[in-house]
């Protein structure tokens, strides 16, 4: 709509809204070089499968190793409330992958759990409307796509990272973000605040 700007929620999730260029351009350094002893293979935190999609992808990746589960949905694992104390980021840090499908696939529709698997130095197995997602944040050398209806090539290659260290290590070279995303992260949150400073200027607030 003429009234619409598109405004991830993860953007405020990872970057504050006041920060600027420099200061993004650090957490960009920090997200690209966080690096975390992998001593397990990989999770999947949901709490539900409206759409059937986490399911599909689960009984793929299953076939290589259990996958570690301790939401709702499929629950298999106590860890992260007993030993993590719900803490999301911690749990993932053990982990070589992390799969993250969205709730539902629209062009456009990215959540957080793509960025948290980033932050906590995971490969994101990714299912969504945008592929890849975040053109212009994300660097698509620095996750994995997997389509649940054509998954063999994908299979294949989630299979040959997870058993060949050299692989693996060479795959997580790559950086997790695009010289693009400083200005792009950055110009979103000045088209924010000049939409408030537009619209509290017309409402005579300031």
């Amino acid at each position: 709509e003429a009234n619409y700007i598109r405004f991830p929620f993860w953007l405020l999730r990872f970057f504050p809204p006041t920060d600027n260029k420099d200061k993004i351009a650090k957490l960009i350094r920090e997200f690209n070089e966080r690096r975390f002893g992998k001593t397990k293979f990989c999770s999947l935190v949901a709490s539900h499968d409206i759409t059937n999609i986490r399911t599909k992808m689960l009984k793929i990746i299953n076939k290589i190793e259990p996958v570690m589960c301790p939401g709702k949905f499929s629950y298999n694992d106590t860890t992260l409330g007993s030993i993590f104390n719900d803490n999301k980021h911690e749990y993932l840090k053990q982990f070589k992958f992390n799969l993250c499908p969205e709730n539902d696939i629209y062009a456009g529709y990215v959540t957080e759990k793509i960025f948290d698997a980033l932050y906590a130095d995971c490969i994101p197995i990714y299912w969504g409307g945008d592929r890849p997602p975040e053109p212009a944040v994300i660097n698509e050398q620095a996750i994995i796509l997997l389509n649940p209806e054509e998954p063999d090539d994908t299979f294949e290659q989630i299979q040959f990272l997870h058993t060949n260290e050299k692989a693996y290590s060479n795959f997580k070279k790559n950086h997790k973000f695009n010289d693009s995303a400083v200005d792009w992260i950055y110009t979103k949150m000045q088209d924010m605040f000049n939409i408030f400073e537009q619209k509290t200027r017309e409402k005579k607030l300031i």
